[in-house]
């Protein structure tokens, strides 16, 4: 043996490889070391093969401790795991010692990830579930087992103490990766389709952390990475094989916010892009549970100003109303719901941004069932005529029941009739305080030559003209607000709505 008894091991390994090397690619033995599967199908040709197995030996001079074979087993256990009807099994043996493992007090914590360690290719996401752990191996790291490594610790040892369970790879089965990606690291699963129930199994989990560096990537460049190291890892199994790869990258950018003016209730619908088709199925959503609204109030954005918004509201009929460009407060209670959920959704996503739309369901559900002053109760009980409950409340039950249904009808026209009371005296004291600190606006007629103010300023711009005209004034609208058309050849849009605050006579009039 070259290099001494440190090259032990793998001097027998090279030797059984030799000595089994023509059934190893006849697809007959499984050699490791001194451990050695015969595979077959049925009886008789385990039989036969069992025969050349001990001939090989008898050939080699190996002698076999007949105490320690199996023949003829459909069970076996192999390298730590139990191999039944196509599956692979973490031993029982090697896992139940995690039932009473104690909590790791010094960084001897590094024993337990090499033993769970063992097993990660049962447990999915596993570099993700042990980074509180293994972070604090880190240098010039103070070890402190706090609530988030007791919740990773307890969680490695259910998982491994669940009897996991993994497919064999069958070379013939339609395979698939599926890769997943966050701040904290990279995940992938190998899948086939078993021939028996066509149903997808998975055949390994792979994970690792990311670096400091891989943190500050974008949710896309960590989906290519996960899929770059999955195919790393994986390339045993899919080189020279047709095989399908599903990425788990929602790329939610925006959030569509929808309110009903009465009773205040908000819906969130997260969004990958803000095109007229992504808004129009949205609100079909709406539509199956609630039906149309009869007016719909939105900003003037191209989504919302294009033909195919427009036809999908006429055929709906839908009254459409867009308000005042630069005049946000026409749709306020928006701009309102928008200045809450920015921050909020900000603060539950800290520890991975890229997965902020997972927290919209509940951040819509605590709005909703949260106490407003302008209408006197919650947004649900005003549209429902009853508080939000859990799944374990057994008051939507009796809701059903046929003998509360008019004392609900009731009780939901006396909150209803409340409400409206409310919602009015709101608005009045809301009027009366804005009256009082908004100067009286400049009044402006048909045809009259005005400049108006520019809502966005570009770089190296500061020191330009704030307005720009002249535009001619074509039409006198409610609430101090005009239609407009340009007047000249200079840039700027060539018609556009807009309110007397934002302008000022033209100096040329």
């Amino acid at each position: 043996m070259p290099f001494g008894l440190s090259t032990c091991p793998s001097t027998f390994q090279r030797f059984i490889n030799t000595v089994f090397r023509d059934l190893v690619v006849q697809g007959i033995v499984l050699p490791y070391m001194d451990d050695i599967v015969i595979l077959a199908k049925n009886e008789s040709e385990a039989i036969d093969r069992l025969k050349k197995v001990l001939k090989v030996s008898r050939d080699y001079r190996l002698e076999i401790n007949f105490d320690k074979c199996q023949f003829l087993h459909r069970k076996i256990a192999f390298l730590g795991h139990i191999i039944e009807n196509n599956k692979l099994f973490s031993s029982p043996s090697k896992t139940k010692s995690f039932v009473h493992y104690p909590e790791p007090k010094t960084t001897k914590v590094q024993r337990f990830l090499d033993l769970t360690g063992y097993f990660r290719k049962f447990i999915p996401a596993y570099s993700v579930i042990a980074k509180p752990l293994s972070d604090l191996l880190r240098k010039n790291t103070p070890f402190n087992f706090d609530v988030k490594q007791k919740a990773s610790f307890d969680e490695l040892k259910r998982l491994l103490c669940q009897k996991p369970v993994l497919g064999i790879y069958r070379q013939n089965c339609e395979t698939e990766i599926h890769t997943d990606a966050s701040m904290d690291g990279l995940a992938a699963v190998l899948l086939q389709r078993s021939l028996d129930d066509n149903s997808l199994h998975p055949i390994y989990y792979m994970s690792r952390k990311t670096s400091e560096t891989e943190r500050k990537y974008t949710s896309y460049e960590l989906e290519v990475l996960a899929i770059i190291e999955a195919l790393k890892k994986f390339k045993v199994y899919i080189l020279g094989m047709p095989f399908i790869i599903i990425t788990d990258c929602n790329a939610f950018t925006k959030t569509m916010t929808v309110i009903d003016s009465f009773t205040k209730v908000v819906w969130l619908y997260p969004t990958k892009t803000t095109s007229t088709s992504e808004v129009i199925k949205k609100l079909d959503i709406q539509k199956t549970t609630f039906g149309n609204p009869r007016f719909l109030i939105t900003d003037r954005g191209t989504t919302f100003t294009s033909d195919e918004f427009h036809t999908y509201c006429s055929e709906q009929k839908i009254t459409l109303h867009h308000i005042t460009t630069g005049l946000s407060r026409a749709n306020g209670q928006v701009e309102r719901i928008n200045r809450t959920i920015i921050p909020v959704l900000s603060k539950m996503s800290e520890d991975d941004p890229t997965k902020w739309f997972k927290h919209v369901p509940s951040l819509q559900e605590v709005l909703n069932s949260t106490f407003q002053r302008s209408i006197n109760t919650t947004p649900f009980e005003l549209l429902f005529g009853t508080q939000i409950n859990n799944k374990t409340d057994l008051r939507i039950q009796q809701l059903i029941d046929e003998q509360l249904q008019l004392e609900f009808n009731e009780n939901r026209e006396l909150l209803r009739k409340a409400a409206k009371t409310q919602i009015i005296k709101g608005q009045n004291e809301n009027k009366k305080s804005y009256n009082l600190q908004r100067k009286s606006p400049y009044l402006y007629s048909v045809k009259d030559l005005v400049a108006i103010k520019k809502m966005q300023q570009g770089p190296g711009q500061k020191l330009c003209n704030k307005f720009i005209g002249p535009y001619k004034i074509t039409q006198v609208k409610p609430n101090d607000t005009y239609n407009v058309e340009k007047w000249g050849n200079f840039d700027g849009p060539t018609k556009t709505s807009t309110c007397a605050e934002y302008l000022k006579p033209w100096p040329n009039k």
